[in-house]
């Protein structure tokens, strides 16, 4: 393949992310036709960057409104040292907020290349199109961590989203000043920017994700202009929604002002309709909060369209082609993204047509070759075999699939197809090693200087342009970030990438992140109950299903794993308790202990009943825990040899080159768990509904 049918070729399928590969610069950048050179990244520290014109939103003044709140209940707590959602929903927020460009009225970085020399943060043209899912993962972060940090920069980064609303309900991002934002070269079908484009939205990804954090900030503040801007945004889409019978589908990928909705020629196929979920899913949300049944209708066409008629899906559930000149080709998450809306459909209308697809198409990824579901390792693509491809898209992962699989196993559990221990192994592994948590791996890296590290000219000539980065402070602002594009074993991928943390991959990830711990725990109120010895109580069961850290309003739970093969249930209030045990204990190798004293238990396929807890008291499970070795090969290329210790993974071999995954897994093989004290938080709010 040549180079230049490889570059269009990718830059068709993944549009600006892509650009980080494999575009090769060509013609002077800005900054040299200002300034005659290039500034050293090695030696110069780029704030952020100011825009190179005025912004002009199409909607520059928009109503006040009071800064977010986050009402709840802190307390200090010591837990065991292990996976802790709360805790990484916390340092999600220094992402979420950090990689928000102050300067720019807080609109985001694309992605933060960490292990580029030295660490830069970069605005492209996916900017616009990940917007909302900051927007709307970051009150859940919030609801979970109880986390403060940057109030401020939320409010502003509100206000941005509200000024790119227009008249006609839909969301535009301004051009002007930020040219990377609609450039003169044409990716993913956008309109070609001869310099006239003001304004530009986008039909789907992100904007779907805008309708949906419109609806939670309606929840929050109720007096606020976002019940009105998640309504005008419903509106917006069904202008733009071309309805045929029991078909729904957007008339086009992207939107000017102003321009005419006309029907296509032919209906959007592969990953042009592949984005219709995004704003299903955001049509479902507003449905379920104020009640609309025009906008649960829209959904339910544009599901339909997309599971069954598009040809997106063959009928055992297997993943067909995204672009019909290239056969053979499959885009992980956009299918991915279907399956969660028909399972979200399932649960708006119960139509089984919706699950029964859902539910097989979600089982042949499982089972694809290339799937390693020890771990939770989803390739990013499908090829066939006959597929000319660049080699750099067949070894690697991407965390927005991770994610969404994990969730459609949380969805599928909670309707009775038990998937949990696949949840705990893609959790704890795949997707809890994508997330930046240790400043120290990256400063170790920049100290050995590898020389690959170093930002290649193409790269340099194409996003290190005036106004487009940062290099000031970035691995700090970085923290609590997802990698994009994961390997096996590393942070980045193969080959090597420079665009580590991505945003759209991270907006994913905190999203499941809230869905895991949110649905871990099921609590059902009962009728009172009366003690012996007198005394009258509300009290409800509560069912445990993943042996997880969890702070919540009817008891806090410690758990061991995987250092040892035990979980404590701290009861707030009278509860008759149940505790799914993982795939790899023996139900009679349990024992129980409540306050000190032995407690007999019974069965319920996975779940120990241990009856009735009272306020204050604390129940102890333990069980024997064991290692296992696994070797995993990749498309033939690699076998790597795992270390799995109940669900977790503790070593891998060969280790990763840079940002190396279970890199400090070691300690969890002593059997001796340590404690941290950490601040609880206990929110007043619930998005039930979400």
């Amino acid at each position: 393949m040549s180079i230049s049918r490889r570059n269009d070729l990718l830059i068709n399928i993944f549009g600006s992310i892509a650009l980080v590969v494999v575009i090769a610069g060509s013609g002077k950048t800005r900054a040299e036709e200002s300034s005659g050179s290039m500034p050293s990244l090695e030696e110069a520290v780029m704030p952020d960057p100011t825009p190179l014109a005025k912004i002009n939103y199409i909607n520059p003044d928009i109503p006040e409104f009071r800064q977010p709140q986050y009402p709840g209940r802190y307390y200090e707590d010591a837990v065991p040292d292990t996976l802790d959602l709360a805790e990484r929903a916390g340092l999600a927020v220094n992402f979420l907020t950090e990689t928000l460009n102050p300067n720019q009225d807080y609109t985001l970085y694309t992605t933060v290349q960490l292990i580029s020399i030295p660490p830069a943060m970069i605005h492209m043209t996916s900017d616009l199109q990940a917007q909302g899912k900051y927007l709307e993962v970051l009150p859940m972060a919030r609801v979970m961590s109880g986390s403060k940090q940057n109030l401020d920069i939320e409010h502003g980064n509100m206000q941005m989203c509200l000024k790119m609303q227009g008249e006609d309900g839909l969301v535009y991002s301004p051009v002007s000043g930020r040219p990377w934002i609609c450039p003169d070269n044409p990716q993913n079908a956008m309109p070609v920017n001869d310099g006239s484009i003001e304004q530009v939205s986008c039909l789907g990804y992100g904007t779907g994700r805008m309708l949906s954090a419109f609806c939670i900030y309606a929840q929050k503040n109720p007096e606020g202009p976002w019940r009105d801007a998640a309504r005008k945004l419903v509106g917006g889409y069904q202008k733009t929604a071309i309805v045929e019978g029991d078909n729904a589908y957007m008339f086009a990928e992207w939107l000017l002002p102003g321009q005419e909705v006309v029907k296509p020629e032919t209906r959007p196929a592969g990953m042009a309709g592949g984005v219709i979920p995004w704003i299903a899913l955001g049509l479902i949300h507003f449905d379920r909060t104020q009640g609309h049944a025009e906008a649960a209708e829209l959904a339910r066409k544009m599901i339909q369209y997309n599971l069954f008629d598009m040809g997106y899906f063959a009928e055992d559930g297997r993943f067909l082609e995204d672009f019909p000149k290239h056969p053979e080709w499959c885009h992980a998450h956009t299918h991915c993204m279907g399956i969660l809306a028909g399972l979200y459909q399932y649960e708006q209308a119960g139509d089984e047509k919706f699950l029964d697809m859902a539910a097989k198409s979600f089982d042949w990824y499982k089972r694809h070759e290339m799937s390693k579901t020890s771990i939770g390792y989803f390739p990013e693509v499908i090829a066939g075999p006959n597929f000319e491809h660049p080699e750099a898209f067949i070894v690697m992962s991407e965390i927005c699939e991770v994610s969404d699989m994990i969730i459609a196993a949380v969805k599928l559990s909670k309707l009775g197809r038990d998937h949990w221990d696949d949840v705990d192994r893609w959790l704890r592994n795949q997707l809890a090693e994508a997330q930046f948590t240790d400043l120290n791996q990256v400063t170790e890296l920049q100290k050995k200087g590898y020389p690959e590290l170093s930002v290649p000219q193409h790269h340099r000539d194409y996003f290190y342009r005036d106004g487009q980065y940062t290099t000031e402070n970035v691995v700090n602002r970085g923290l609590g970030g997802f990698a994009g594009q994961p390997s096996i074993n590393d942070k980045m991928g193969y080959p090597e990438r420079f665009h580590t943390l991505v945003n759209c991959c991270s907006g994913n990830g905190v999203r499941t992140f809230f869905h895991v711990w949110r649905d871990m725990l099921t609590y059902k109120k009962t009728r009172p109950r009366m003690w012996v010895g007198g005394g009258e109580s509300d009290q409800g069961k509560l069912q445990v299903h993943l042996l997880l850290n969890r702070a919540s309003k009817w008891a806090d739970i410690h758990s061991y794993i995987p250092y040892t093969g035990r979980v404590d249930v701290k009861s707030k209030q009278e509860i008759d308790l149940e505790i799914r045990i993982p795939e790899w204990v023996k139900p009679a190798e349990v024992r129980c202990e409540v306050e000190g004293k032995a407690r007999k238990l019974s069965f319920d396929g996975r779940y120990a009943k241990l009856g009735w807890l009272r306020p204050g008291e604390v129940a102890s499970l333990t069980f024997p825990i064991s290692e296992r070795t696994e070797t995993v090969s990749i498309q033939g290329k690699q076998d790597y040899t795992l270390v799995i210790r109940g669900n977790t993974v503790v070593s891998i071999d060969p280790p990763g080159k840079y940002l190396s995954l279970y890199h400090d897994r070691g300690k969890y093989r002593q059997g001796k768990p340590g404690t941290r004290k950490v601040t609880r938080f206990l929110s007043d709010e619930k998005f039930d509904w979400w």
